[in-house]
């Protein structure tokens, strides 16, 4: 088993962490507008698959294609960028 420091420093954890906001977004996007998958991928901008996809919380796309999809559910796509060390200290 790994420790919290050890998941926070491998790549994997962010982009887990990340793709879950995304999926949250999208899953409330879609909700709040009754829409179904083919709905939904109109109104996104993307495929049924990517949709899919994205309902599954296991996508792979460009920053572009993202930050579009984000902002067609009417969101600002925000990056912060933190230092490992200052985020290790957050778990503690």
């Amino acid at each position: 088993m790994h420790t919290l420091e050890q998941l926070k420093a491998s790549p994997e954890y962010w982009v887990e962490t990340n793709q879950n906001i995304v999926f949250r977004a999208v899953l409330d996007y879609q909700t709040k507008n009754d829409m179904d998958k083919a709905q939904l991928a109109v109104a996104l901008g993307c495929t049924p698959r990517m949709t899919t996809q994205l309902l599954n919380g296991s996508f792979n796309c460009s920053m572009s294609k993202l930050f579009d999809i984000i902002t067609r559910m009417g969101l600002c796509p925000v990056l912060e960028l933190t230092p490992l060390d200052v985020e290790m200290k957050k778990s503690t």
